[in-house]
Formats: structure tokens, sequence, C-alpha cells
């Protein structure tokens, strides 16, 4: 029996069995979001991504942002992403004003599809669909400010409804808190 439940256990250990979601990592920008997670909320496949660092870049111009992380999710051969940023500040008040500055941006372009609370306190989502940029969704806690987008040609369809950014936010707001 021991040698049973012995073979069970290695048996589900190396079967495909869904590992846990990667923790966020600021130093490589990976584990916010997974191409597999977009696929799924999204129902279209075969995206690949491209995640960098630009937080030199950014501190020439903000020099109270410790980190930020940028995520590219896109549809090869289709001219179409979802972009997240999630930039992390030295203090609350710091990003308070970032995000602030963004939300006050999109309310003036977005109009009345601009939604204050889309993801509870201190979020956002607006339906932009002007000029090659589709959906916005964002959320501050703490320190930190992130953003999703979706990007496509312009006169284009978002590459997602305003709810599955809204659903992709939550993994991320999930993964971050």
């Amino acid at each position: 029996a021991r040698m049973l439940l012995a073979f069970a256990l290695l048996l589900a250990a190396c079967s495909g069995a869904a590992k846990a979601p990667a923790r966020p990592d600021f130093e490589t920008c990976r584990g916010f979001l997974e191409t597999a997670e977009v696929a799924r909320v999204t129902g279209q496949a075969t995206l690949e991504q491209v995640g960098r660092s630009v937080t030199e870049t950014a501190r020439m111009q903000t020099p109270s942002i410790r980190s930020y992380c940028e995520a590219i999710l896109y549809w090869p051969g289709r001219a179409q992403s979802v972009t997240l940023a999630v930039i992390r500040y030295d203090s609350p008040e710091a990003a308070r004003s970032q995000y602030q500055r963004v939300a006050d941006g999109l309310r003036l372009a977005a109009g009345p599809r601009f939604t204050e609370s889309a993801l509870g306190e201190n979020s956002y989502s607006a339906e932009a669909n002007s000029q090659g940029v589709g959906n916005f969704v964002g959320f501050l806690r703490g320190t930190d400010v992130v953003s999703l987008h979706t990007a496509m040609p312009s006169g284009g369809a978002s590459p997602t409804t305003i709810e599955q950014l809204r659903r992709l936010a939550e993994i991320v707001q999930g993964r971050l808190f």
C-alpha cells in the first residue's frame, strides 16, 4: 500500500498539473501576466510576449520611480497588443500623483466611457478606441501604479473588450497584493 501511495504521489508530481503562477519579479519584469492567461481570457491564442524594464529611462524624467516594468503581449501578424505597465514609486504620494494625472487625462479623453472604481477603490477603466488605442484599465495600490491598455491599427477594433481587460487587470492585482 505504501508503494502504491508513493507511486501515486510521484505520478502526481510529474504530471502536467497546473503549477502556481510565478510571483511578479521587478528585476526581470516577469510574472505579472502570462500569455496563456491573456489567451484564456480573450479566447485568442498564439500570443507572444516581450517584457522589459524601462526603469533607468523613466528615472531620468521622474526620479521618484523605483521600478518600471513593461510587458507587451501581442498577436504576431495582427498589429494588435495588450500593454501592461507596472510602476513602483518611492512613496505613496508620488504613486497617487501619477495615478491621478493619468486618470484625469483619460477622464477628459474618454468622457462618458470613463468608469471610476472599475476594480474597487483607486481604479478606473476607459474605452478610448481612437487613434490606435483601445481600452484602458488602471489601479493604484500603495506605491504601485498599474495600467493595461490595448493597441490596434487606427480605425480598427480593440483586441479585447473592456471587460476582458478588467479580468486581466484583476489577475495582475491578485499577484501584486
